[in-house]
């Protein structure tokens, strides 16, 4: 779509992205190499994967998860990272999964007054 083209376009003008995503586990995280290498190489692209269920080994990447479901304090943390006081722009959000999942990370982006043209949704199963 025409939307996420134009997150794209952004995104290679140099623009932030952080990309928190949710899995059961390590093994369920697709591209999970390769989006650790993305984040190594690109300082704008920040990758923030979240287990809800899995347990990390004791090795030194450990520290690169989150763990239980995405909630507010979550994206609240992430949406702090954009600096909306200097006059940026507000940061578009691009939401994928399930529907009551959608929906509720609608709800908590539009209580933090993300208008709708930046929230993105995709909505599966």
């Amino acid at each position: 779509s025409e939307s996420k083209k134009s997150i794209a376009a952004k995104f290679y003008q140099g623009a932030k992205m952080i990309l928190l995503y949710s899995s059961k586990d390590e093994a369920e995280l697709a591209y999970h190499t390769e989006l650790l290498e993305i984040s190594e190489r690109l300082s704008n692209f920040i990758y923030k994967p979240t287990l809800t269920q899995g347990k990390v080994a004791g090795d030194s990447d450990s520290e690169i998860y989150n763990t239980g479901r995405i909630d507010q304090e979550k994206i609240e943390q992430v949406l702090n990272m954009f600096d909306q006081s200097n006059g940026s722009p507000v940061p578009d959000c691009y939401i994928c999964g399930p529907p009551s999942m959608t929906d509720d990370m609608v709800a908590l982006l539009k209580a933090r007054s993300i208008p709708n043209k930046n929230i993105l949704i995709e909505k599966w199963w």
